[in-house]
């Protein structure tokens, strides 16, 4: 999905190493399933749309930790890749690819909801923009999920 463009994507292009034929099959199959989703639809038509985008940003070790710990005050730093945002002229669309053997939407939920928050903290204050809309992408399951964040 990286080397994917998203305003005009050829699959072909960016498979065009991929020797064995059965993965070359399915990816290609995994990304037209993509392709085909109302989520597409919304990353394409952004004013701008920004891919694996690097982010830090210190937090207090209690929001982390639930612990009794004097140490918890401190801040720790927070670092991640933020897969893809897109930016209207008021508001950000932010969307995290998942390729988890997972075919439940909660149990993505759960497991990532906390990853999408600090995400949102990140590009919030990047930007000055809010984050109307968090979504994880499941490539198992051919499905955008809406994360509430």
């Amino acid at each position: 999905m990286e080397r994917l463009n998203l305003k005009a994507p050829n699959i072909d292009e960016i498979l065009i190493d991929v020797e064995d034929i059965k993965l070359k099959e399915k990816l290609e199959k995994d990304i037209q399933k993509f392709l085909d989703s109302e989520l597409y639809q919304l990353i394409k038509t952004s004013d701008k749309i920004c891919k694996e985008v690097p982010f830090n940003m210190n937090i207090l070790a209690k929001s982390v930790f639930k612990d009794e710990n004097d140490s918890l005050d401190d801040e720790i730093m927070v670092q991640g890749i933020i897969d893809l945002y897109c930016e209207n002229s008021d508001n950000i669309i932010m969307v995290d690819y998942k390729s988890d053997n997972i075919s439940d939407e909660n149990e993505f939920i759960s497991r990532y909801k906390n990853q999408l928050m600090y995400y949102k903290k990140a590009l919030e204050s990047a930007t000055n923009k809010h984050v109307s809309s968090s979504y994880i992408y499941s490539f198992k399951m051919g499905k955008t999920i809406n994360v509430p964040i």
